[in-house]
């Protein structure tokens, strides 16, 4: 008896249990005279997610020789979007902001991102890598920014003359990781 009644109490429960977002079919409907029918159901949803996308990245190498006399620099213009006006930038590098030759030499370098929207910048390298404090501007209404003189944003990676002039010849390489995330 008593496996009778969990039998039954469990049957009651799950009958009770169906989603209120369910598709239901019609009922049959029977009989040939005009107007019969049979009306079936559905819930439609559609969850849009925040999203954030930075485009318009570039390898950057710099070819030069000699002895330099200035820092040696280059920028490069990408676009940030994102569905809401709140972002955070954070840029990491694999060799910890440090150029590496294959012959093991090296040379410190920086990372600069700069907002031209909202005009705040960031320098990140060795001994200063916090992410970029939340930003109240963004692109939200292209995932591209158009393309172009519409970019939003630079990087802009910098070598001191003391680093560069301090290092034989060669070639040196790092890869350098730029985050955008909402906030």
């Amino acid at each position: 008896m008593k496996i009778l009644k969990t039998v039954a109490l469990i049957s009651l429960i799950s009958a009770g249990m169906t989603t209120a977002y369910a598709a239901s079919d019609g009922a049959l409907a029977v009989g040939g005279a005009p107007g019969t029918n049979s009306t079936g159901t559905f819930d439609f949803t559609i969850n849009r997610q925040d999203a954030v996308r930075i485009t318009g990245m570039t390898d950057l190498t710099i070819d030069t020789s000699g002895t330099a006399t200035g820092a040696q620099t280059l920028t490069d213009s990408v676009c940030y979007y994102a569905t809401t006006s709140d972002y955070s930038v954070d840029i990491n590098s694999a060799n910890d902001f440090v150029l590496q030759s294959v012959s093991g030499d090296s040379m410190d370098y920086t990372v600069t991102w700069t907002d031209s929207v909202a005009g705040t910048n960031q320098t990140f390298n060795d001994n200063a890598n916090t992410a970029l404090s939340p930003v109240v501007s963004s692109n939200t209404t292209s995932e591209d920014c158009g393309g172009g003189a519409n970019l939003n944003a630079t990087i802009q990676v910098n070598v001191s003359a003391a680093q560069f002039n301090g290092q034989p010849v060669g070639s040196y390489t790092d890869t350098v990781s730029v985050v955008i995330a909402l906030q």
